[in-house]
């Protein structure tokens, strides 16, 4: 049956020529469709002029909530009550549309027009207050943040999960109250990081899955009796922890590094010339591979420290994103800090195990420098790279061995 946005409709479509005033629309209706067309229009009281010698007519564009007819999208949405509720029938002109009843097959601009509508009606419905004619929504949560929900042709998108999110988040009974809590919360949160000092609705659009992530994400820490802060104290408490640990690996022999330059001094002071290897050289040297020996015994039992540590700060991140798993994502920087830091540290025990292995090397370069029966060059390069390279292959097999232990408990 024929209404008047039909009648409308009609005319328009049939108009050879047509001008658009505010909201009335003059044209030419074609000579076999005139009569039947004025006739429509003055039953439904849209009728303004006519003149019969020329076919011209002039009519009314309806604009009702249940027979609205819209230039464009714009034109739609210029009345603030059109922003929270879509007219159950109404027309645009620009792209030919009528819609009459929400389908799977609409187009995406009116699709977004009226996922826009429904997820800013829906803010204004969990509101503490709201301001119809601005319009605005006002949410009281330890603080006070005022929503525009004001939009334009621009800001329309489809937004995926939207129905989901009301039937689980305002219409469910369980939780009511603490999840209408939980959205404002996020809502303010967003605020605080948002590009501009306000929050609206378009802005929510463009962020929406940003803003469905955060509500799931604290509605599960919430289902868990956990707040994300809470988490993130804790996570930045057992981060510091792991720091100090982390550094006192390399503080622990930092001491013990200083007598690395003060035994290359003594054995270049006090080894002496002499034919053949002597009994005070052959001390000193033996002197320094010792130390060189508890240098190594140290590094590995400090390395060892270095791998335990690994394996905390692994299993306190398994922990965090199986426990936890919504808001893991935005706890990961903390401990891919720590990781780094432990890999630096142990760069910086290879460093020390190079730099006590040279130190080996140098020392009997030295000796058999000042032994005179042994003082060729040949040699003398020969024996004191065998001492320093042979300390550095047994360190380095020791640090494989010792990550091929560390990989085996973790997959284990």
């Amino acid at each position: 049956m024929m209404d008047k946005l039909d009648a409308a409709i009609s005319a328009y479509r049939l108009f050879e020529e047509k001008t658009i005033n505010a909201r009335q629309v003059t044209g030419v209706l074609p000579e076999g469709d005139y009569l039947a067309c004025k006739s429509e229009l003055e039953n439904f009281d849209l009728l303004l002029n006519c003149k019969d010698e020329t076919r011209e007519v002039e009519f009314k564009l309806p604009s009702e909530s249940d027979a609205l007819f819209a230039l464009d999208i714009d034109d739609l949405l210029r009345a603030p009550s059109r922003l929270l509720t879509p007219p159950k029938k109404f027309y645009l002109a620009d792209i030919d549309y009528l819609f009459f009843e929400e389908g799977s097959n609409l187009p995406d601009l009116v699709k977004g027009y009226i996922d826009a509508s429904l997820f800013a009606s829906t803010l204004n419905d969990i509101s503490d207050h709201s301001l119809p004619l601005a319009p605005k929504a006002i949410f009281l949560q330890g603080e006070k943040l005022e929503l525009s929900l004001s939009y334009s042709s621009g800001d329309l998108s489809v937004l995926e999960g939207l129905e989901k999110f009301i039937f689980d988040f305002v219409k469910a009974d369980i939780h009511k109250d603490q999840k209408a809590t939980i959205i404002k919360g996020v809502l303010i949160e967003m605020l605080k990081n948002n590009e501009i000092d306000r929050l609206t609705v378009s802005c929510l659009i463009k962020r929406f899955s940003e803003f469905l992530e955060r509500v799931n994400a604290n509605y599960q820490l919430y289902v868990s009796e956990f707040s994300f802060d809470k988490i993130k104290e804790q996570v930045e408490s057992e981060k510091f922890e792991f720091t100090l640990k982390l550094n006192k690996v390399f503080s622990d022999i930092q001491n013990q590094l200083l007598a690395v330059p003060i035994a290359l001094v003594l054995v270049s002071s006090q080894m002496k010339l002499s034919n053949g290897l002597s009994f005070i050289n052959m001390s000193i040297w033996c002197g320094v591979l010792i130390f060189g020996i508890f240098m190594s015994l140290l590094i590995r039992n400090q390395r060892s420290t270095l791998n335990a540590i690994k394996l905390e700060i692994d299993s306190q991140w398994n922990s965090i994103q199986t426990k936890h798993k919504f808001v893991a994502g935005r706890l990961g920087a903390h401990y891919f800090n720590l990781k780094s830091r432990q890999r630096t540290q142990r760069l910086f025990l290879v460093l020390v195990s190079l730099i006590v292995s040279v130190s080996i090397a140098v020392s009997t370069v030295l000796l058999l420098y000042n032994s005179q029966s042994l003082h060729l060059y040949k040699d003398v390069l020969h024996f004191g790279s065998i001492g320093g390279i042979s300390y550095l292959l047994v360190s380095l097999i020791w640090i494989g061995v010792s990550m091929s232990l560390v990989k085996d408990k973790t997959q284990s």
